[in-house]
């Protein structure tokens, strides 16, 4: 427990009624979830307003009220905290409940579209071979050192990432790289922290559906950039069209990354791409990587210089950078035993599909089969486009479902079909996803690449609010063995 006084210190509240003397058990947001001497904020978010929720939490034995109004009766008992953003007090006080461990902790914040989560994963395992005590905030694994935390979110609530940094402070850790989304930023999950660098890696359609309009999605994006205080660094990916609007007027030190434009601050060149990994020249030193995929060049790249901007040894990085393992979920590679290469990958993005379709093209001998889906309550726009484009760029496309959430598959894969032309030979909708991949090993042949998209590492599928097992690196390697033992003499 803590004393409401001492969560409130430095918290910007506009007026207070009641007492500040009083024991705080938890943080609540979820009124279903308030207990006894807990502190309930009225949260609004995704459309709902916390505030019709206040007397409900105090019948279940909150004792203090964060709101951004106060309620029509007030309870002589209760302490109400008036605030001007619920969001924002939520984190701070957050950071008041674990002590601010974020103050005693590095922290390295990337965000962008596409590249988030191998790149805050690049930088945790860098800074565990130079020998740190590390923890890591992404959309596969939260870790405390060697200690996985399951994640539910890219970025979690401001009190489970105060929580998990609390957790990385009790055991010493020094850095911490976290992932930041748009909904995190737009929703103050990371509030009251201060990073000491930033990354930008990239940005393109997505999440339009809760921001909006692109204009928004970059703002947002764009927001946690000019954070980022005068003494510390901005990292920019300068060759995504947006870079020179999204990183004008950072106060922080801009520092560049290019693999196109030899006058950037950090420079990469990809040499060679093959299924035993990259090649690449990183300002100007040859090397050859375990991680496939021409975008985890980027990726790549990235990590290195946040290494080098943090004060690490080019040397000892160099010696590192081919140790690195590839991220779970991204061109994640397995192959059969008659040659058969199957190909897992989160991408979900029309730019994340691009990438990855350019990435495989180049290891291509034989025939590209591919298995899409596209996720429900998210942004339609997209549905067709990447329909579009994993047709032109298959040699047999196969539809399936991705989470459909709350929306009816048959809509989703209408939505996908839209983007095609009707009774297309070389297509076929097969709406059970564990079917969908079973049939695409079913037709492959010696050296064909099977390419499985949407949901990487995911470990569930989400129908209609229920998150049922799901692993598909796992079933497509069944299939795959199956198909083996079906064509054995």
């Amino acid at each position: 427990m803590k004393k409401l006084d001492k969560l409130l210190k430095e918290i910007p509240f506009t007026e207070l009624i009641g007492s500040k003397d009083k024991w705080i058990a938890t943080l609540q947001f979820d009124v279903e979830q308030v207990k006894e001497k807990d502190i309930f904020f009225a949260q609004i978010a995704y459309g709902i307003d916390g505030h019709q929720f206040i007397e409900h939490a105090i019948k279940q034995g909150a004792n203090t009220i964060v709101c951004e109004r106060f309620p029509e009766h007030i309870h002589t008992d209760v302490t109400y905290v008036k605030v001007e953003n619920i969001l924002v007090a939520l984190s701070l006080i957050a950071s008041n409940y674990y002590d601010n461990p974020t103050k005693k902790l590095k922290m390295i914040g990337v965000t962008g579209t596409n590249g988030k989560t191998s790149t805050v994963t690049l930088l945790y395992q860098i800074f565990r071979r130079l020998g740190y005590k590390v923890g890591l905030l992404s959309t596969v694994v939260n870790k405390v050192n060697d200690t996985e935390i399951i994640t539910y979110k890219t970025t979690p609530y401001a009190p489970e990432v105060q929580r998990i940094c609390k957790m990385m402070v009790d055991e010493n850790c020094e850095y911490c790289f976290m992932e930041l989304s748009s909904h995190g930023i737009h929703q103050k999950r990371s509030a009251g922290i201060h990073f000491v660098g930033a990354v930008f890696t990239n940005i393109t359609h997505d999440h339009i559906d809760y921001h909006g309009s692109f204009e928004e999605y970059l703002a947002v994006k764009k927001s946690f950039l000019d954070s980022i205080d005068e003494t510390d660094f901005v990292l920019c990916n300068i060759d995504d069209a947006h870079s020179s609007e999204i990183s004008k007027d950072v106060r922080a030190n801009l520092k560049t990354l290019s693999l196109q434009n030899e006058d950037a601050d950090f420079t990469c060149k990809i040499l060679k791409n093959q299924l035993s990994g990259l090649v690449i020249k990183l300002n100007g030193k040859k090397l050859q990587l375990q991680l496939r995929a021409e975008y985890n060049a980027y990726n790549v790249a990235s990590a290195y210089a946040v290494a080098i901007l943090l004060g690490e040894d080019q040397s000892k990085l160099m010696h590192i950078l081919p140790q690195l393992l590839p991220v779970e979920g991204r061109f994640d590679y397995v192959q059969s035993s008659d040659n058969i290469i199957g190909v897992v990958d989160y991408a979900h993005t029309p730019d994340a599909l691009l990438k990855l379709y350019e990435s495989t093209t180049t290891l291509k001998t034989r025939k590209l089969i591919s298995v899409i889906g596209c996720a429900g309550d998210r942004d339609r726009e997209k549905r067709p486009q990447m329909a579009k484009l994993a047709f032109e760029k298959s040699d047999f496309l196969i539809i399936t479902t991705d989470n459909p959430r709350t929306e009816d598959p048959a809509q989703i894969i209408e939505d996908m079909l839209n983007g095609l032309q009707p009774n297309l030979t070389n297509v076929k909708v097969i709406w059970d996803r564990k079917e969908a991949i079973e049939y695409a090993c079913s037709i492959a042949k010696s050296k064909d690449i099977i390419l499985l998209t949407g949901k990487g590492h995911e470990k569930y599928l989400d129908v209609q609010g229920i998150k049922h097992h799901w692993d598909d690196k796992t079933i497509l390697m069944n299939a795959l063995e199956a198909n083996t033992q079906s064509t054995s003499p």
